[in-house]
């Protein structure tokens, strides 16, 4: 089991105030009895072999820094709990416990963070709005442990893919977001190659839109929505190209 007290003078500071504490009480009653001696003729060594009792003072540096060191050691050890508390909470609050992307109220507002960025800069930043098709099949058959398991995998396709800086995460159900600072050109290449990834880690389709910060919206909101609807115009055209192409009944 790991010690719980740590004294190592070089990372711990009341110890090395316990000990100069320490080291001030037992040299005052030195030059207090050596300013005595002076009009005694005594000295103040001439004191400790008349009184070795005064020796116990030179034990207050040790007892003192022990103390201290103490103290600072609880100290340390409760600050990096609260610190790892601090991680794991903020974790949570950022992240879906699903999936560990990040959670939607994250996303809208790295969004929002994003989209003062490019107004200052002035460059391009893309929304794609990604949807599981016929994920409620799958949660019907395989039921809500098994849809969790493609969302898990589907998640992990998705993360194959995103980029350093591009900001990924669960919107809610099977719906997932994508943030990134590019033109829809890239977004859309981005698009194909999670389409691809998803079928081949899950064998399902993706569906997805694409909206583009100043021309569908400025607000988080705004282009979210906009993302949205063209994610369902796409999910309508698919419908319609399937109907035509089963063949009619005689």
């Amino acid at each position: 089991m790991r010690s719980a007290y740590t004294y190592n003078l070089g990372t711990n500071p009341y110890l090395r105030g316990g000990l100069l504490l320490g080291l001030v009480v037992s040299v005052f009653p030195l030059v207090f009895e050596g300013l005595l001696s002076r009009t005694g003729g005594r000295s103040p060594f001439d004191e400790i072999r008349a009184h070795p009792v005064i020796l116990i003072f030179f034990a207050h540096p040790l007892l003192l820094g022990l103390i201290f060191g103490a103290i600072g050691t609880i100290k340390r050890d409760l600050d990096r709990h609260y610190e790892r508390k601090v991680t794991v909470l903020s974790g949570l609050a950022m992240t879906d416990p699903l999936t560990g992307l990040y959670n939607r109220r994250y996303v809208e507002e790295e969004l929002m963070n994003l989209l003062h960025r490019a107004e200052r800069a002035g460059g391009p930043l893309s929304v794609v709005f990604f949807d599981l098709d016929h994920f409620k099949e799958v949660n019907e058959k395989e039921g809500h442990r098994g849809g969790d398991l493609i969302l898990k995998r589907v998640a992990e396709a998705l993360q194959s893919v995103v980029g350093i800086g591009e900001i990924l995460g669960r919107y809610g159900g099977d719906a997932f977001v994508l943030v990134v600072a590019a033109d829809v050109p890239y977004a859309t290449n981005l698009v194909e190659r999670a389409v691809t990834m998803v079928k081949l880690r899950t064998g399902l389709t993706l569906s997805a839109g694409v909206a583009r910060s100043s021309d569908d919206g400025t607000t988080p909101e705004e282009l979210i929505a906009a993302a949205d609807a063209r994610l369902a115009n796409v999910q309508a055209r698919h419908h319609l190209e399937l109907r035509h192409a089963r063949p009619s009944s005689v």
